[in-house]
């Protein structure tokens, strides 16, 4: 921030401002799509686990009906 205030003109000030601005665009959207990808990640585990747990039942009252 001090390098911000120690520009020599306004015009200096605004391009620094506009620099903070875009890193920290930049930056939000990087840790956003890191985020989505590990929502989307977990998301395919957990239906990975609800699908199998599904077969299993579906075995399950097969080989009761069988019985």
């Amino acid at each position: 921030m001090s390098e911000l205030m120690a520009s020599d003109s306004p015009t200096e000030r605004i391009a620094k401002q506009a620099d903070l601005v875009k890193t920290g665009i930049e930056q939000t959207t990087q840790s956003m799509q890191e985020m989505s990808e590990m929502i989307q990640k977990s998301q395919a585990e957990a239906f990975k686990i609800l699908k199998r747990r599904m077969d299993e039942s579906v075995d399950e009252i097969k080989d009761f009906k069988a019985a």
